[in-house]
């Protein structure tokens, strides 16, 4: 792979790929602007908790889902009712459970019957659907369209900005997005004729390895979250949640280089990683030096007087050292993805995301939200040992 393709190719994706992820940053600085600390934290739990809920809800089907209408030819139509029955039984499983974390979490009644309602009006917003019938270009399109009517109706209404008002501009724009898919769905033309029968059984044999590595890779993160009311106040979430946030912001690069290197690895090559992980590294470099001397100032502007601006941007230091770390590890998943071994990618996901759960809880009780930095930063840095262990033991890189 030259280097010279590779970087036009890479900063073309950066441009057209990354809407998404930008989108969401960028809505949760606007809110972060605008609430108070103790609402913001409030809502950081909302939304943490409802991404690990869809991570439930989808269950690996991208991966299968591209595979049953693309190669097996079986109707695109078929295939996603599937998907919509079994993200339906899965919100019927998980719903009473959620009532009770919310109510546990000092929710009043009204937002819980929002959070409700949001949660099911997301069996239905399936986005990554569009990739399957080529429609690439729509998703980041449909994902621009909900970021601009949420942070549309958040500036109309600022000055009343609650948590139950940025609920329901949080399901508006869902709303939206569903009409859209519908649309473009009912206008696509499969000629597929084959019918897919709805199977429990069958969905989870066939989707759970991809489930389990997407599961715990997002649960080594989102957990620290979804704990931390039994240990933190709402404000000292909030915090986490834009440490957080500035972690997804600083990874950017890097999850655009795994996009892009996807389509386009060789199998048994693995000397192709060593552009993309020098890249992305470098870019992350830069990033840390810039933050240095304009990142409490650009703090100040966003945060205002509403935080402990020093204490967070001592913080925001430890994030790009998770970063790098982060970066490295995952590149090791392409790697491991790269040579087909995906059981040793599931087995070292599902270890570091079972011990991740009683190190959050160790760190966090103990360290409040220092020790929550602190434990994210443990857990990648034992997927990477792990992970670095399996490569050497299988001979799959050679120190010499």
């Amino acid at each position: 792979m030259k280097l010279k393709y590779y970087l036009i190719n890479f900063f073309k994706l950066i441009l057209t790929g990354s809407l998404f992820r930008i989108s969401m940053m960028l809505s949760t600085f606007v809110l972060v602007f605008f609430l108070d600390p103790n609402s913001y934290g409030k809502w950081q739990l909302i939304k943490t908790t409802l991404s690990f809920l869809i991570i439930l809800m989808e269950f690996g089907f991208f991966y299968s889902i591209n595979s049953l209408v693309n190669f097996q030819k079986y109707n695109f139509r078929s295939v996603l009712f599937s998907v919509f029955k079994f993200r339906f039984f899965t919100f019927l499983v998980l719903l009473p459970f959620s009532i009770i974390y919310f109510k546990t979490s000092n929710y009043i009644n009204s937002e819980i019957l929002i959070i409700c309602v949001l949660f099911f009006l997301l069996i239905f917003d399936y986005d990554l659907a569009l990739d399957v019938i080529k429609k690439n270009n729509l998703v980041n399109l449909v994902r621009l369209l909900k970021f601009s009517i949420f942070c549309s109706l958040i500036f109309h209404y600022k000055n009343s900005l609650t948590i139950n008002n940025i609920l329901i501009f949080f399901i508006i724009s869902h709303i939206f997005s569903i009409i859209f898919q519908y649309i473009s769905f009912t206008n696509f033309k499969d000629k597929n004729k084959k019918i897919f029968s709805f199977s429990i059984q069958a969905i989870i044999k066939k989707n759970i390895n991809f489930f389990l590595i997407r599961f715990f890779s997002q649960f080594i993160i989102v957990s620290s979250i979804i704990i931390s009311p039994f240990f933190l106040t709402y404000d000292e979430i909030a915090y986490a949640g834009i440490l957080i946030a500035l972690g997804e912001l600083i990874l950017l690069p890097t999850y655009q280089v795994q996009r892009f290197l996807l389509p386009r690895l060789l199998k048994n090559n693995i000397k192709q990683f060593f552009y993309p992980i020098a890249l992305s590294s470098i870019i992350i470099l830069i990033g840390f030096f810039m933050f240095i001397f304009i990142g409490i100032d650009l703090m100040y502007l966003i945060l205002k007087d509403k935080y402990n601006i020093n204490f967070l941007f001592n913080l925001s230091k430890l994030m790009f050292f998770y970063a790098v770390i982060m970066n490295i590890n995952v590149h090791i998943n392409l790697i491991l993805y790269n040579v087909n071994k995906y059981v040793i990618l599931k087995n070292i996901t599902v270890f570091v995301g079972i011990i991740s759960l009683p190190i959050h809880i160790f760190f966090i009780h103990s360290l409040s939200i220092f020790g929550l930095v602190i434990s994210i930063i443990i857990l990648q840095i034992l997927f990477f040992v792990f992970s670095l262990y399996f490569l050497l033991k299988k001979n799959l890189i050679k120190i010499k």
